[in-house]
C-alpha cells in the first residue's frame, strides 16, 4: 500500500532544497510552486513556476537518490499530499 501523508505547508517555505536529496512527491491543493537555484553570486534565480494541482517534485534527485542542485518553494499556505520514493517504490 502507498502511505500518502497530508502537510500544511507555510508560505515560502521550501520543501526540497538544494545539495539534500529530494525524496518526496508533492501535490499542492492550492499554491503556485517555484523552482529554484543560487547562483555563483547567491542570487535566487527562478528555472521555473508550475500551478497549483500539480504533481511536484525535483525529479532527477527523486529518481536517482542524487542531491538536488534545486530548491521547490510554495507561495501560498497550501494542504500537500506527500508520498516518500521509500513508499512509492515499496
Amino acid at each position: 500500500p502507498y502511505f500518502v501523508n497530508i502537510k500544511k505547508i507555510q508560505l515560502k517555505d521550501v520543501f526540497a532544497k538544494e545539495d539534500q536529496v529530494s525524496d518526496q512527491l508533492t501535490f499542492a491543493e492550492e499554491s503556485i510552486t517555484r523552482c529554484f537555484y543560487h547562483d555563483q553570486e547567491g542570487e535566487e534565480q527562478t528555472l521555473w513556476m508550475k500551478p497549483a494541482q500539480t504533481f511536484i517534485a525535483e525529479y532527477k534527485s527523486f529518481t536517482s537518490g542524487d542531491k538536488s542542485g534545486f530548491n521547490l518553494q510554495f507561495y501560498e499556505d497550501t494542504e500537500a499530499y506527500v508520498i516518500s520514493r521509500k513508499d512509492l517504490l515499496s
